[in-house]
């Protein structure tokens, strides 16, 4: 995923908050969960992978 514009928090289930804003790229494993907190509008591209 590639943040394009805007600014959140993602904090992973058992892990730390992740600040994230524009321009950050991003990969998440199969399965991750955790909750989003947006700050700001968010736009991304993002591409799934099926294997």
């Amino acid at each position: 995923m590639h943040i394009l514009a805007g600014a959140c928090t993602f904090t992973p289930t058992g892990g730390e908050p992740l600040q994230i804003r524009a321009g950050d790229t991003l990969f998440f494993p199969q399965h991750t969960t955790g909750e989003w907190q947006v700050h700001e509008t968010l736009r991304k591209v993002f591409v799934v992978m099926a294997m």
